[in-house]
């Protein structure tokens, strides 16, 4: 090699101080001989004759050299020796090569030292890397372990039963707070109209009983001694119908005692000559048998609040005398009825009594009747035709 190898490319050219030789007991500033020298880097070399390299030869043979010789032969050689040998070696022989990299400072031309790499920065990369993988391992591990347990596992013969026994279960006292429940504020309710359908009261019943010819629909209508009709009754000779008509003689309540104003008809109070009552006499039989059925319908039998009878004599006495005289309808004229004598049977019991004729004393069953003007009621014999029938009936609203 004809250069110094770590001389850099772009040097300064500068004069060396004159310096003494040690080895050659001269001065070198003018001439450099140095004698023959060993580098241990690229073998013996010849002295440098250049003036420029006067002061790197002084220093080579000098103080600082000594110092490389410590460097070399220390820790600082052993380091150079491992750069050599590995990738910083590369690096500085190209170093020593192109010299780009080589500086020599302004003070005393020492070298830049190459820069160190972050070894604790990757080897704690690599100590993290390896805690990761094994913390996935471990977890890989307990998953594995884990989903053997799962139910639908045959059992292992040789693992052991696991007995485990859950301590009691203590829960503490639950206290809870009071409740406080916030005023409720209702919606105003607003009812949609209703609409109601139309109330059809069911038709009045149609009672057939009339006043001054219009119908009356209740008992408050009527007042005692008002003449109403009721029912139908063959009136004239020829048998033919006509409207009933009737005193009102009593009003309580919903039900109204009427009494026919004409006699009806005509016929014995009894068919035999013996002691009789009335409710147990032929009459009373007529009255609320063949009389019933004929005067009167389905729906004004169902108004009949009781039995057909006969004033008796004490109610008769109670009316005023012109009511009790009493006339009789043709129909009743051509039954027998005596319309010379007007006389009609009263409900009372009949009772014995004895008539004398001219040839023997008879004994008679007799029952009163009311005579023609209604001033007395006098006895007549149960079997006597003539008389007339005023019946009396109760009507209920």
């Amino acid at each position: 090699m004809s250069e110094w190898p770590n001389k850099p490319n772009n040097s300064k050219k500068f004069s060396a101080p004159k310096q003494w030789d040690q080895t050659n007991q001269r001065n070198s500033s003018k001439s450099h001989e140095s004698p023959r020298q060993w580098d241990p880097w690229q073998g013996p070399q010849q002295p440098r004759q250049n003036p420029q390299y006067a002061q790197r030869d002084q220093w080579q043979g000098g103080q600082q050299y000594a110092q490389r010789d410590q460097w070399q032969s220390g820790q600082q050689y052993a380091q150079q020796n491992q750069r050599q040998g590995g990738q910083q070696y590369a690096q500085q022989d190209s170093w020593q090569n192109n010299g780009a990299e080589y500086r020599y400072d302004n003070a005393g031309g020492s070298p830049t030292p190459p820069r160190k790499k972050n070894t604790g920065l990757i080897i704690g990369i690599v100590v993290l890397a390896v805690l990761l993988m094994l913390a996935s391992g471990l977890f890989t591990y307990f998953m594995l372990r884990n989903s053997c347990k799962e139910p639908g596992k045959k059992p292992d013969p040789n693992e052991s039963p696991v007995t485990v026994t859950n301590p009691p279960m203590t829960n503490p006292p639950v206290t809870n707070p009071p409740v406080t429940n916030p005023p409720v504020t209702n919606p105003p309710v607003t009812n949609p109209p209703v609409t109601n359908p139309p109330v059809t009261n069911p038709p009045e019943p149609q009672y057939p009983v009339f006043k001054n010819g219009r119908r009356v629909t209740s008992a408050s209508e009527l007042s005692r001694f008002d003449r109403v009709t009721f029912g139908n009754y063959p009136q004239t000779s020829m048998g033919f119908d006509a409207p009933i008509e009737w005193y009102v003689i009593n009003v309580e309540g919903n039900k109204v005692q009427l009494l026919s104003v004409y006699c009806l008809d005509s016929m014995p109070f009894h068919n035999k000559n013996e002691e009789v009552r009335f409710k147990s006499s032929d009459l009373y039989r007529w009255l609320n048998g063949s009389f019933r059925e004929r005067a009167f319908n389905a729906d004004e039998q169902a108004m009949l609040a009781r039995e057909i009878l006969l004033p008796n004599r004490a109610e008769a006495f109670k009316l005023p005398q012109s009511y009790r005289a009493a006339t009789g309808t043709d129909h009743a004229i051509s039954q027998g009825y005596n319309d010379k004598q007007n006389i009609w049977w009263l409900g009372d019991d009949s009772k014995v009594t004895y008539s004398y004729d001219y040839w023997d004393v008879a004994e008679n069953y007799c029952a009163l009747a009311m005579i023609a003007d209604g001033s007395d009621a006098w006895e007549f014999k149960v079997t006597f035709n003539g008389k007339g029938i005023r019946p009396m009936i109760v009507i209920q609203f």
